[in-house]
């Protein structure tokens, strides 16, 4: 078999329909080989299986599940470690927390993937923000350099199961679910107000007139904030501070959060804390190459809303003055990665084999730099 060939029938598997079955093999050859690599991690550098699983913000939801809240962990919102403190309390404790976790969080990405593999969002109204059409955009999103993180005891699966039902209720014109799946979304993490205001704004899609729209823009935005009210009320009634989330955010950053003109540097990593490290760099063109497609995706006839979406989801990392969260950030944002699945399907053979090749070497030093418990977002 010739080169040429070759080319012709990876383009070709590249370009065929995402099955379900294809995109269930493809989540279980990942979560093998990223555990496969904490193994090897394990044994060789002699970390317990269950202290590796408890790295970064694992451990934290370890510690709230089991001790509630305290101190910067208040950082954190509640419903994914309430959702695992209920699957321990009725499991009666049986396995080690982050273990159930890392379980958990792999069933609701198996979840996810069900919904999201379905037929019947092939012709849905903006389908980029719901479901690939083939097996490239689905390589792409499995492909995220943080992807670990949807078989670890992490938010994000949980996140993508919620954000993909909202926006499946606005598709089948459910815009009262699709607010009620945002507002669980506000209880999983910060992003889940950015998924409110998309809800909100293709909910107005749906009607005629500008009354109508903004009614239902209104109408959405009070169903979504009511599920954060109630979180901030709680955290009122426990520390007198409905912010307290917030402020306890502040404390992972390593720059000055919110000063105008260090955000401004940060996008040429001006600030001193943004080392010229390969790392930092790696993961500053990472944060151009997302801004990038939004252009991308805002010339495609169903693209505009996904571009609003990808957006949004940008903006808020600069917000930290700097972008080494930019790996995990993106990963929950769909149409991000199907837009490079479609781009990287009409690429020649020998440029997908590089960024194959690029994507994979990522992907892994990704995950075994969660393993050592070296920045791995």
């Amino acid at each position: 078999m010739n080169r040429s060939q070759v080319a012709h029938d990876f383009t070709n598997f590249l370009t065929t329909p995402a099955t379900r079955r294809f995109m269930f093999v493809l989540a279980f050859v990942v979560a093998l080989g990223d555990s496969s690599v904490w193994l090897l991690i394990s044994w060789y550098k002699s970390i317990p299986l269950p202290e590796l699983y408890s790295h970064w913000d694992s451990g934290w939801y370890t510690k709230i599940v089991e001790q509630g809240y305290d101190g910067n962990s208040w950082a954190f919102f509640p419903l994914y470690p309430a959702l695992l403190r209920f699957v321990q309390t009725i499991t009666g404790w049986i396995l080690p927390t982050q273990i159930a976790g890392a379980i958990l969080s792999s069933i609701i990405f198996l979840s996810f993937t069900w919904i999201c593999s379905s037929k019947g969002l092939l012709d849905a109204r903006n389908r980029i923000m719901v479901r690939p059409f083939s097996r490239g955009e689905w390589l792409m999103f499995m492909a995220s350099p943080s992807a670990y993180v949807f078989h670890t005891s992490h938010t994000e699966s949980l996140f993508l199961l919620l954000s993909v039902g909202a926006f499946i209720a606005v598709c089948f014109e459910r815009p009262k679910w699709a607010a009620v799946f945002a507002g669980l979304c506000c209880l999983t993490r910060n992003q889940g107000v950015l998924v409110a205001i998309v809800v909100g704004i293709w909910a107005t899609s749906i009607e005629k007139t500008n009354k109508r729209r903004l009614y239902a823009f209104v109408r959405s935005g009070l169903i979504s904030a009511a599920f954060l009210a109630i979180f901030m009320g709680f955290l009122y009634f426990e520390t007198e501070d409905p912010f307290k989330h917030l402020r306890s955010q502040q404390a992972w950053a390593h720059g000055e959060v919110g000063n105008f003109r260090a955000i401004i540097q940060s996008f040429w990593m001006g600030n001193p804390w943004q080392p010229l490290t390969l790392g930092g760099i790696i993961h500053q063109i990472y944060f151009y190459i997302c801004i990038a497609t939004t252009a991308y995706l805002w010339r495609l006839r169903d693209g505009k809303l996904a571009a609003i979406y990808v957006m949004l989801s940008l903006a808020i990392i600069p917000l930290q003055t700097e972008m080494v969260d930019v790996f995990r950030f993106s990963a929950v944002v769909l149409p991000l990665q199907f837009a490079w699945g479609r781009i990287y399907n009409r690429q020649n053979f020998a440029v997908q084999l590089i960024v194959g090749i690029l994507l994979l070497g990522l992907s892994i030093s990704v995950t075994y730099n969660y393993g050592i418990l070296k920045w791995a977002y």
